[in-house]
């Protein structure tokens, strides 16, 4: 019997034998050195088991909705005929949810048993619920096995955010209520979607709008002057300190913008909060044959990973703030009669919600991409029978009518999901106006490399990068290293990098300055990187272990790596302009992902609408 051993922490022992390792870089490199026998590193998994695993998770979660128990579907027997649509599961949120990771897992372990002719398998610190789901095709000896919490605490976890969300509904409706409250001009051509004070916020007596930019300037210089409709969120944005409600409310007020919770009084909150109609339709077939049979794909039962997120996803308190969010934004269109509602979270819960509401009210629906995508940025893919048309029972996800692309690759998504081709223009997105034509390889003189670290949303995957380049760089003379934190997830903030403060700078300027100082960016899935390589400056990926959400490195050959070994070989004999792709491929770039570098995405996405508007 050959054993292969599947290691997230360390062992008690150095394996003999074969070892797959999920272990931070740093530790990997480590056993690496000890291991006597083949050594497997799961970032290394081959695109065909990943594609495997993309389509397993696509389609279970689909069929979750749309699979018949006793002639009913969930999604029918949910109660409203928008519920389903607001769960985390049907939303397929890899960056926030380790379903989709854990499944990737699953599938690195099984092509290493079979690369390893493996039959019995020991892990080292596995997640209980790969090891369950393992149990199906493989002899599994797990060790060191992490804590796994019970089901009651899901349920107490579920609660309590439920009752959280119920209090904070209260007190911004409560807020709302006490502050003036603005009255849009009726009939607007166009209703603006977004977040006060994050997405949209005012400074200085501006409105400044994070996603859409100067789309409400074109839009009024066509005669087609937006209403601003928006959810009042002042925790939306970590990396501003919130103000007090009534103050955010007031300035809302000030600006011009109706928010949202004014149309809902205290009674909407607690009828939101108390339907758990939803959660009963999941309990009561969560152990049915029929149900559980949908979660069977190629002999393996896929349950385990998804238990603890369906039951939290009915119980907490997301369900309920989206179906506030659709009552809104229903009522709200009733009273200002917009043409066109545009919202800038293409497929995500929230935007889903305001889609219905809209739609009930009768105006029709568009979306702007506000971010670049690929396959595994699964969140975005729809499937175009089941979630997209509504079969079998006809409670379709709720889609915009039209979809602004930011390029030719991204449309192409959007019509895999069901779109016709009438329904998804390529645009570029307002939000990256500010990008331009490819600039020459930049050349600095001096010796050294400058790395800018661009992390993205999910830290763990960006601490892994974080330790990769600090490792791979330790020693190397003129090798600096500075972090960009995302404005949404401060990476300066984890304990990694304070252990690395001496090695890693924090930077404090802008983009544009960043860029300008950097010789090399190393990234997972930052679209930073993207602006990078139209600047003329090399992206390198360091590959997550999990899902790999990079637009960039579906799109181009860059040089991307898997070892802390490897990089810090090609940061020893890198020279100016090394990885980047040529001038013919960057142009290319530039259509694939951006559309045009001319500033006239806001321009063309306005002129749609005005005519878009009845």
């Amino acid at each position: 019997m050959s054993r292969l051993s599947v290691c997230w922490t360390n062992p008690s022992q150095t394996p003999s034998g074969p070892v797959l390792s999920f272990l931070p870089p740093r530790a990997e490199e480590e056993l690496a050195a000890r291991a006597a026998g083949q050594y497997l590193r799961a970032r290394d998994m081959p695109p065909e088991a990943r594609a495997k695993a993309r389509v397993d998770y696509l389609q279970t979660c689909a069929r979750i909705g749309a699979g018949r128990v006793g002639g009913r579907t969930l999604r029918e027997d949910a109660g409203g005929s928008d519920a389903w649509w607001h769960h985390p599961v049907s939303f397929k949120d890899c960056e926030n949810d380790p379903t989709f990771a854990r499944l990737l897992a699953v599938r690195a372990v099984l092509w290493a048993a079979d690369a390893t002719a493996a039959d019995e398998i020991e892990t080292w610190g596995a997640p209980p619920e790969v090891v369950d789901v393992l149990r199906g095709r493989l002899a599994v000896i797990p060790r060191n096995a992490p804590w796994r919490s019970i089901e009651p605490l899901w349920w107490l976890r579920a609660l309590g955010s439920r009752a959280y969300g119920l209090a904070q509904a209260l007190l911004d409706i409560l807020a709302c209520s006490l502050a003036p409250r603005a009255c849009p001009a009726k009939n607007p051509r166009v209703a603006l979607l977004g977040y006060w004070d994050w997405s949209v916020r005012s400074e200085n007596g501006l409105l400044i709008d994070r996603y859409f930019k100067a789309l409400p300037q074109e839009l009024s210089a066509l005669g087609a002057q937006p209403a601003r409709l928006c959810w009042l969120d002042t925790h939306g944005d970590p990396a501003r300190a919130p103000r007090g409600r009534l103050d955010a409310a007031r300035a809302a007020s000030a600006a011009g913008v109706a928010l949202l919770q004014s149309t809902l009084d205290l009674g909407d909150a607690f009828e939101a909060a108390c339907d758990l109609r939803p959660a009963s339709a999941y309990l009561r077939r969560r152990d049915d044959p029929a149900f559980r049979a949908i979660f069977l794909r190629d002999g393996l039962d896929l349950f385990p990973l998804f238990a603890e997120r369906l039951l939290r996803g009915f119980l907490d308190g997301c369900l309920p703030r989206c179906a506030l969010i659709r009552a809104a934004v229903e009522r709200a269109c009733k009273d200002v009669k917009p043409g066109v509602c545009v919202h800038f979270l293409e497929h995500f819960p929230h935007a889903r919600a305001c889609f219905a509401g809209a739609r009930a009210a009768g105006a029709r629906t568009a979306a702007v991409q506000h971010a670049g995508f690929c396959l595994e940025k699964t969140f975005y893919f729809l499937d175009p029978d089941l979630e997209f048309r509504g079969e079998p029972d006809g409670r379709a996800v709720p889609v915009p009518d039209i979809v602004f692309a930011m390029g030719e690759v991204t449309r192409e998504h959007f019509l895999s999901c069901g779109y016709t081709a009438d329904q998804v223009v390529a645009t570029g997105s307002p939000r990256y106006d500010h990008v331009r034509p490819p600039q020459p390889a930049k050349k600095r003189a001096g010796p050294g490399v400058r790395v800018l670290l661009a992390p993205a949303l999910d830290l763990d995957v960006e601490s892994a990068m974080l330790e990769a380049a600090a490792a791979a760089s330790e020693g190397l003379a003129g090798v600096e290293l500075r972090l960009r934190d995302h404005p949404f997830a401060p990476l300066s903030r984890r304990d990694k990098f304070k252990t690395l403060k001496d090695h890693v700078r924090l930077s404090t300027a802008s983009l544009d300055e960043d860029l300008a100082w950097a010789d090399l960016v190393l990234f997972s899935y930052s679209t930073v990187a993207e602006e990078a390589v139209l600047k003329g400056i090399p992206a390198w990926q360091w590959k997550p272990l999990s899902y790999d959400a990079s637009a960039l490195s579906e799109a181009a050959d860059i040089p991307r790596f898997t070892s802390v070994a490897a990089l810090r070989a090609a940061l020893e004999r890198f020279r100016p302009g090394d990885g980047l792709p040529g001038d013919a491929e960057r142009a290319r770039l530039v259509q694939d992902l951006f559309l045009l570098p001319d500033g006239g995405a806001a321009r063309r996405v306005a002129s749609y609408l005005n005519e878009l508007a009845p």
